[in-house]
């Protein structure tokens, strides 16, 4: 009977001893997750997977800039040249807005191409762009 005790006690001590060694884990060790998609990470793990942000190629980048252009109603044409990973765009805005409508109406298609095609570095310019600081448009 008194062998038995020492063995639960023993026993019991390797038990508390295992508990408190796991207990006294690291907590600089970083939780890797999966990315917040829907799909386990899938879609930022393979890159021909339809809805990876890398699967798109130029045509349906040039489709989703139309889409994004002409959203905007200040914007009376553009000229589109994909370039590697720049994307160069010319706006054609109509003449009766000011230097300041301007540089907002460009800072906003900016705004919005960015958030469309982040893996662009976008270079955007308009037809109104390079006139004289002074200068208003009638």
């Amino acid at each position: 009977m008194m062998r038995m005790k020492k063995i639960i006690i023993c026993l019991l001590i390797l038990m508390v001893t295992a508990l408190m060694s796991t207990a006294c884990g690291r907590d600089n060790d970083k939780v890797k997750t999966y990315g917040n998609d829907g799909y386990l990470g899938l879609t930022n793990a393979n890159p021909n997977f339809p809805l990876s942000p890398g699967y798109h190629n130029y045509r349906n980048d040039s489709q989703l800039i139309k889409q994004t252009l002409s959203g905007i109603q200040e914007v009376e044409t553009y000229t589109v040249n994909i370039n590697g990973g720049d994307l160069y765009i010319k706006l054609g805005i109509p003449d009766g807005y000011s230097r300041a409508e301007i540089e907002t109406i460009e800072q906003n298609v900016y705004k919005q191409l960015t958030y469309m095609l982040p893996r662009y570095t976008i270079h955007l310019t308009s037809d109104k762009s390079n006139m004289d600081r002074n200068e208003q448009v009638d």
